[in-house]
């Protein structure tokens, strides 16, 4: 609760079907399918606000549903919150602004849903605007793509665990160097589906995040939200406006891990993944 967009549109991939960095990766660069995947995939929203969110941030937002599941369950509901929660949030480059940022003025997300008056579920990405107009990504306002990861056993981040993959989790999620975050998280990018010039535009390559685009964090005790503002970069802006230009033909899948750069953090394990299917951003 609330909904998500429409179930049929996305979904999660077994981490085999990605490559990462192997045990001996230092020495061979030799990659491996990855094994399952760490967190499980809650929910896919579109969202867009009229005005920046402060921070960016979705989650911080009380209407939207990680501030909703945690009032449900400090009033003694039984409700869908879980023990922590991961979550990416893309934020898309907006017709008012080049770079999202990190407004700290308005909140309102557009439109209505029952029990509220100042948010949508509706994704009012227009892709035919977007075709159309060099500046207008976003129809207008601030749409973010946001999937949602629940972390059902706390020991992977909580430093109990002594695998590779939750030590790199733990810094990751409680640690205090930006930079290291920065440097560190990492997209698994392919267009399994769809035009070949969106497939060559995008591509397949790993890619950190945070070497090329603006990167922020929101950490509480219970949910960790990964802000990427991918209005900060003019190249990662027209491939976007390209392919929500051919969204409703795609099927895109996205993998996110944390980079192993020595053998004590190998092999690389997915934390989780999103495919999204032929979705109508306008329409949905």
């Amino acid at each position: 609760t609330p909904a998500p967009i429409d179930p049929k549109g996305w979904s999660s991939m077994p981490g085999s079907t990605f490559a990462v960095r192997g045990s001996s990766y230092v020495t061979d660069s030799v990659k491996v399918a990855s094994a399952p995947s760490l967190f499980r995939l809650l929910a896919v929203d579109i969202v867009r606000a009229t005005s920046q969110l402060p921070q960016n941030s979705v989650c911080l937002h009380p209407e939207e549903r990680v501030q909703r599941a945690l009032a449900r369950e400090a009033s003694g509901e039984e409700g869908e919150a879980v023990p922590f929660v991961f979550v990416v949030n893309l934020c898309m480059p907006s017709g008012n602004s080049t770079s999202s940022g990190n407004g700290s003025n308005g909140s309102a997300i557009a439109g209505s849903r029952s029990g509220s008056d100042n948010l949508s579920r509706s994704a009012s990405i227009d892709s035919a605007n977007t075709a159309s107009s060099e500046s207008n990504v976003g129809g207008g306002g601030y749409p973010h793509l946001v999937a949602y990861y629940a972390i059902d056993d706390l020991s992977l981040i909580d430093g109990s665990n002594t695998t590779p993959e939750a030590a790199l989790l733990h810094k990751f999620i409680f640690g205090e160097d930006d930079q290291f975050r920065h440097s560190t998280f990492k997209l698994l990018p392919r267009i399994a589906e769809g035009n070949a010039v969106v497939k060559r535009a995008v591509g397949s390559k790993p890619a950190i995040m945070g070497r090329k685009l603006k990167q922020t964090y929101v950490r509480s005790g219970r949910f960790m939200e990964v802000i990427i503002d991918v209005g900060s970069s003019s190249v990662a802006t027209k491939i976007v406006k390209l392919s929500l230009s051919y969204a409703k033909t795609l099927m895109v899948d996205m993998a996110f891990v944390l980079e192993g750069k020595d053998g004590d953090v190998l092999p690389e394990r997915i934390i989780g993944s999103v495919r999204l299917k032929n979705v109508d951003f306008k329409n949905t």
